[in-house]
């Protein structure tokens, strides 16, 4: 019998994949205690895939906007003061967190001035794509 370590609290039976949460009435966390007691040891968690990028370029921000929306835009910061203030920020900034809460409130400012719908919402907070690896990245891991 052999058990892995999760990234939380509990283990994994490798035989059948249980989940096995530290419950000291359970049956099966008895078990993976006295296999512990007997030398046993875990497996390591899996390696957790690396985060998604959040931050872009404020030229890259906003090239994520359509450019057939860029006049409305421009012409909505000019009535409302709050907007305005926003794009100035957004343009002088040195990057672009899309989690931060002033980018998303940024956002919803856009799409409550109704100059982007729902969907260039989604668009312009996804996740930032990670770069494809160049060769020296390749040669690197090779």
């Amino acid at each position: 019998m052999t058990y892995r370590l999760t990234h939380g609290v509990a283990v994994i039976r490798a035989a059948d994949g249980l989940s096995i949460s530290p419950d000291p009435d359970s049956r099966h966390w008895t078990e993976y205690e006295a296999w512990l007691a007997d030398g046993g040891v875990p497996e390591p968690a899996p390696e957790l895939p690396p985060a998604p990028p959040r931050v872009l370029t404020p030229r890259e921000f906003i090239d994520r906007l359509p450019l057939s929306r860029q006049g409305e835009i421009t012409a909505a910061a000019m009535q409302s003061p709050p907007l305005l203030l926003w794009l100035i920020r957004l343009s002088s900034a040195r990057e672009v967190d899309v989690t931060f809460p002033e980018t998303i409130e940024g956002v919803a400012a856009l799409r409550a001035a109704d100059v982007i719908t729902a969907q260039e919402v989604e668009d312009l907070l996804a996740p930032v794509a990670a770069a494809e690896p160049t060769e020296h990245d390749i040669e690197e891991h090779q």
